[in-house]
């Protein structure tokens, strides 16, 4: 009966600690590490690293203009962000917007893959193609679906002021208008999530999203 007991609190308090405890934990240890090491930046232009997004495609063409204008459409200065597309023997309209996007920005570089390549082969292909690319340029990895606010290259780079950081990781907000079943459920838990892993960053700096290119050297 003891035994049971035991095993009875140790699961309860291991219940608490992950969803309780823990995340209380980081807050507060974030909070003293960000108050003691507030985030210093220069804004001028001259300071602002050189931006690469790299972002892997296969028949998204529902999604991809907004995803072009989004990239392309930034507070950030334009002359410094340079688009880079791979399309993984995409089927439906997906090339040939990549075509005229190429045609029409100059900075939209886009690459065509014949065959099934996969994400990460993409990526790295992309990666290794970038000419004149700096140990201190900024390396943004995204998907076709999620689309940038107009500050968000700005907010994700203006972290590696710190010349300590390494990774810096965006947050996601589900845009979905469905109000029924889980949603309201769902978009708490996502929110708690990203909340967790800002703190975890500050903690113990492990994140992933932006890349000072260094790290893939």
């Amino acid at each position: 009966m003891i035994v049971a007991q035991v095993i009875f609190w140790i699961c309860v308090a291991a219940i608490l600690y992950s969803y309780l405890f823990y995340p209380l934990f980081v807050k507060l240890l974030s909070s003293i590490l960000v108050s003691k090491n507030p985030l210093v930046f220069k804004e001028n232009d001259s300071h602002l690293p050189q931006v690469h997004i790299l972002i892997a495609v296969y028949n998204e063409e529902k999604v991809l203009a907004r995803k072009i204008a989004s990239s392309v459409t930034s507070t950030y200065p334009n002359h410094k962000v340079h688009v880079h597309f791979g399309s993984d023997g995409s089927t439906d309209g997906s090339n040939a917007m990549l075509e005229a996007a190429t045609a029409q920005y100059p900075n939209v570089f886009y690459t065509l893959f014949p065959a099934k390549t996969g994400k990460i082969g993409m990526v790295n292909s992309m990666y290794a193609t970038i000419p004149d690319i700096e140990p201190n340029d900024i390396l943004i990895l995204t998907d076709a679906n999620v689309f940038f606010e107009p500050n968000t290259i700005y907010q994700l780079v203006k972290r590696f002021a710190d010349p300590k950081m390494g990774l810096v990781g965006g947050s996601i907000i589900n845009e979905g208008k469905k109000q029924d079943g889980i949603f309201k459920q769902e978009k708490s838990y996502i929110f708690i999530e990203n909340q967790i892993k800002y703190w975890e960053g500050n903690v113990f700096g492990h994140i992933m999203g932006s890349v000072r290119r260094l790290l893939c050297s």
